[in-house]
């Protein structure tokens, strides 16, 4: 039981790792500031990454 435990938080741990990863591989100032997308792709990581983000963290106040 234990062991089911530890797995399943390094597994949330390595969720929240692999979405600062994505937040910092986006350049998100130039997207929202621009409002422009080079590719579908680029447009749909940004979506993913900000509905993960919103479930993740915590609202900024």
């Amino acid at each position: 039981m234990r062991l089911n435990q530890l797995l399943s938080i390094l597994y949330q741990l390595s969720v929240i790792v692999d979405l600062y990863l994505l937040h910092r591989t986006l350049d998100h100032r130039l997207l929202i500031k621009n409002e422009q997308f080079e590719s579908d792709l680029e447009y749909e990581l940004y979506l993913a990454r900000e509905s993960l983000l919103a479930i993740v963290l915590p609202p900024a106040r």
